[in-house]
């Protein structure tokens, strides 16, 4: 096809995954819940320059596991713990993780400037089981949403991959000569994780709620922890079997 006039790059949906569980998923807070696991989405933005195009999909069969990677032992000032047996968290260096089946971007050869990265973050406007506008543990213990925030997220993705094609630390592969009209360039490391979101601080759950203990009476920790039940069981509640949608988009350097 002969391209005569600017060429705005275009969109492309990608699959549902399955997601299954890595063992059995609660936190332990003086009862037991096992937590779920989520579906992953990818859905790539505009990407609002001429002569470019991007394509990422979820591998197929990709999984995600809702856990922690490293074992919490309740105790005396450990209100939320960890666990190897089937009544815990699974304690999974795979957690969060998940895998792209493939990133592409073609950018036409007469493109007079690159992308410096490609993004990938969570769209929480199309995801939202992953908003939590309800704060149990009150706002001695979290901070209220700031003006112009409307909620906290439990997951979060703040990816930022250089758009860097030579040097032993290059991201992409670049192919000049197979296409006559655009350089073909490929994503070399697929394998990515989420974070934890603002609802706890950006921190592992355990991190979050253990961090909250300082001297408190018996009475008061009981509660803390019936609090920290609460959520983590709305969050179980929220995510089991819901779509999260990731958005992948160009970042081009400021004119």
């Amino acid at each position: 096809m002969k391209i005569t006039k600017k060429l705005v790059a275009c969109l492309s949906a990608f699959a549902v995954v399955s997601v299954a569980t890595v063992g059995f998923a609660t936190w332990l807070v003086g009862v037991t819940q096992n937590s779920q696991n989520v579906f992953l989405t990818a859905q790539v933005d505009d990407v609002k320059n001429e002569t470019a195009f991007l394509e990422a999909s979820i591998a197929p069969g990709t999984t995600i596991a809702i856990a922690e990677k490293e074992v919490t032992p309740r105790g005396e000032t450990t209100i939320v713990g960890t666990s190897t047996d089937k009544d815990g968290i699974s304690v999974s260096e795979d957690a969060l993780k998940f895998s792209f089946e493939k990133v592409e971007v073609r950018l036409g050869k007469s493109l007079a400037t690159l992308p410096k990265s490609v993004k990938v973050t969570i769209n929480n406007e199309k995801t939202a089981a992953n908003q939590v506008k309800t704060n149990t543990m009150g706002e001695t213990y979290r901070r209220a949403l700031g003006a112009g925030t409307e909620y906290w997220t439990y997951l979060a993705a703040d990816i930022t991959i250089p758009f860097t094609t030579e040097g032993e630390g290059a991201n992409f592969t670049v192919d000049k000569e197979s296409d006559g009209t655009f350089d073909i360039y490929k994503l070399k490391n697929l394998d990515y994780e989420l974070d934890w979101g603002t609802f706890f601080g950006g921190d592992e759950p355990t991190v979050f709620y253990n961090g909250l203990v300082n001297e408190q009476e018996f009475k008061e920790l009981l509660t803390m922890s019936t609090n920290a039940y609460t959520e983590l069981a709305a969050m179980n509640k929220a995510l089991a079997g819901q779509t999260i949608t990731l958005t992948v988009s160009l970042d081009y350097p400021a004119k």
